[in-house]
């Protein structure tokens, strides 16, 4: 009696059937394009108008693991600030102010503004989608420039930091909405060129006179203002 063919197994898939041939799920790589979905569509459309339905189909994923991977919108984004907020001084370095400005700038110009910047500067967004953003920027861009500042004798470091970082997101955030075309369109290293001695002032707190200018000059900033009597 002749053997009779084998059958395949149900879980198999006929060819032709147009339905994708299972494969194991990578866990890792699933949570890396969500994550990579979620910064591009946070970056362009903010927090309000980012839909998690939005960033599974980005990713190619079902929504469902949004939650499995992140918890939901709040982890999600909390996660991808952390991933593109990026150490950018640290307080034993010898880069200068303008090396700084160089290096975020170009940060920006290669991968985008990203989400966490325009998360704590535009109004009306819940306190638990802005203070994620604020924390990361502290903790990871003007906490190690200020500790950087006051190890140099610098005073007033917390100040010079955070008027450092608030020019630079400023500037920023305007070169990426388009909103003034001329910087928009500026070339990086005019940019550095232009803002690099700004922000030496900013973190050394006296201007740099040129030979033969006059040798008066604003006085250094050297300790915060004695509280006002109420």
């Amino acid at each position: 009696m002749p053997a009779q063919p084998q059958m395949p197994a149900e879980s198999s898939r006929r060819a032709g059937d147009g339905a994708r041939p299972a494969r194991r799920r990578d866990a890792a790589a699933t949570r890396e394009a969500l994550l990579a979905a979620a910064k591009t569509l946070f970056a362009e459309r903010g927090y309000e108008g980012t839909r998690l339905r939005d960033v599974a189909a980005e990713a190619g994923v079902d929504v469902a693991l949004v939650a499995r991977y992140f918890g939901g919108k709040h982890g999600l984004h909390r996660a991808a600030l952390a991933s593109e907020v990026v150490d950018a001084v640290s307080p034993a370095g010898d880069e200068s102010a303008t090396e700084l400005v160089a290096r975020i700038f170009e940060m920006w110009d290669d991968s985008g503004i990203g989400s966490g910047v325009p998360a704590f500067v535009i109004p009306g967004l819940a306190p638990e989608v802005r203070a994620p953003a604020l924390r990361l920027t502290e903790q990871r861009l003007i906490g190690p420039l200020a500790a950087k500042l006051s190890a140099q004798g610098v005073g007033t470091p917390v100040l010079r930091a955070q008027a450092m970082v608030a020019a630079l997101i400023g500037i920023g955030l305007v070169r990426a909405v388009g909103s003034m075309p001329e910087l928009a369109r500026a070339d990086r290293d005019d940019l550095v060129r232009l803002l690099g001695p700004a922000a030496e002032l900013i973190t050394e707190g006296q201007v740099r006179r040129r030979p033969g200018a006059s040798p008066s000059a604003p006085e250094p900033l050297s300790r915060s203002p004695e509280p006002r009597d109420r």
